[in-house]
């Protein structure tokens, strides 16, 4: 059976009808390698084509608010207001929107022997410890990172507002964009000297941050990283940063005191807009003017 484009984006058959393909005979040398259906009408295809879209969107609004038992195809529901629950060992594969609407979620436990997953400080991890896959958004005052983690993904703590205080273990190498973004509650976050790289907007919007040290293994403050910290009052940048991306400290209006311990490093646009703070430099190093970003700088010993 030959088949041809038709003039609306489909196939024709030998007759000029359009067709979709039902199935391919990949074992069968003696069979055409795939079996036909004509449709009759433009329509009919069109038709199918939304049905087809329609079964789509209401599978994945199935999915919503339920956790996926892979082994045995059970589903197990979380309620809204439920502030603690434990995936059983059975339980290997969770899709994480289920978590979307537990506002109240504090805890998330896993019972000994599952092969996929580990929980350690209410935290849901992979099983060998060194992912953290999810963080209950209803958590709250301090927490500790566990140490085996390596690496902060993007929006992994966004949204949980009730955390004062968060620990990042040395081992930790890179911190991604957004990863503590709308922490409003965050006051205290204590960096390690190991981190490499913090992404763009990673503390954005967290109105609580006081006051911060970034550790001297970081060269580039990241586009919009501290946007919006509206109580940060002082920042310290080691000497080893030489760029400052785009509105890093904008909106800081709490923004105080601003040290560095190196060169003037490099600035994009927009940098401290809306800061009234001043710039403290230490005696020797180069680069420095009367004004840096638009605001006053000062030596210091």
């Amino acid at each position: 059976m030959t088949a041809k484009r038709s003039g609306f984006g489909g196939k024709t058959v030998g007759d000029g009808r359009p067709y979709r393909k039902l199935r391919e005979h990949k074992n069968d040398p003696a069979s055409p390698r795939f079996e036909y259906e004509p449709i009759e009408k433009e329509n009919d295809l069109k038709k199918n084509t939304g049905k087809q879209r329609k079964t789509h969107k209401k599978q994945q609004r199935r999915r919503r608010g339920k956790l996926i038992h892979k082994e045995v195809m059970g589903e197990l529901k979380i309620p809204k207001d439920a502030t603690e629950i434990t995936i059983p060992k059975s339980l290997t594969s969770i899709d994480m929107n289920v978590f979307s609407n537990c506002e109240k979620l504090e805890c998330i436990k896993v019972e000994e022997g599952n092969p996929m997953y580990k929980s350690a400080n209410g935290m849901l991890l992979d099983n060998g410890g060194t992912k953290i896959l999810y963080v209950p958004r209803g958590m709250k005052g301090s927490l500790c990172i566990p140490e085996g983690i390596i690496e902060i993904k993007r929006y992994t703590f966004y949204g949980c507002i009730g955390l004062t205080g968060i620990t990042i273990p040395k081992n930790v190498k890179m911190i991604k964009s957004h990863a503590f973004m709308m922490c409003k509650g965050l006051c205290e976050i204590i960096l390690p000297e190991g981190v490499k790289r913090i992404g763009r907007l990673a503390f954005a919007y967290c109105s609580g941050l006081k006051s911060v040290a970034i550790p001297k293994s970081v060269c580039f403050i990241e586009k919009r990283m501290f946007y919006n910290c509206k109580e940060l009052t002082k920042i310290t940048l080691p000497a080893s940063i030489i760029k400052i991306g785009y509105q890093a400290f904008s909106d800081c209006t709490s923004l105080k005191e601003i040290y560095f311990k190196g060169d003037a490093p490099e600035l994009d646009f927009q940098v401290f807009q809306n800061v009234q703070a001043t710039v403290y430099y230490q005696k020797g190093t180069k680069g420095w003017k009367k004004t840096f970003g638009g605001l006053p700088t000062k030596e210091i010993l």
